[in-house]
């Protein structure tokens, strides 16, 4: 269980994470990390938030609503979000360059 309105530095302080998801209204992914916070911040994501986007998987739940926009679950993303997990990383960490 995610605490309700907990922040991702609450909950992981140490980690790095890649939570993708798809905006259904912009037909735009959305991908919630700690270098991308200033963004999702300023629209109130917080880590249960970005975990309800990301697993709304339109097969078996209605798309997720949150702050007026419908996101469903990542794999929407591109048949493998592993492969923009993989250039997330290797953009962001020194073990890749």
């Amino acid at each position: 269980m995610i605490p309700s309105g907990h922040s991702v530095d609450d909950i992981i302080e140490h980690k790095e994470i890649f939570v993708p998801a798809w905006n259904v209204a912009d037909g735009t992914p959305r991908f919630f990390t700690k270098h991308s916070k200033e963004h999702w911040d300023k629209e109130n994501f917080n880590l249960g938030a970005m975990t309800l986007a990301s697993m709304s998987s339109p097969e078996y739940f209605e798309p997720a609503t949150i702050n007026k926009k419908a996101f469903i679950s990542g794999d929407n993303v591109a048949k493998s979000p592993a492969f923009f997990s993989y250039m997330f990383t290797k953009k962001h960490t020194k073990s890749f360059n």
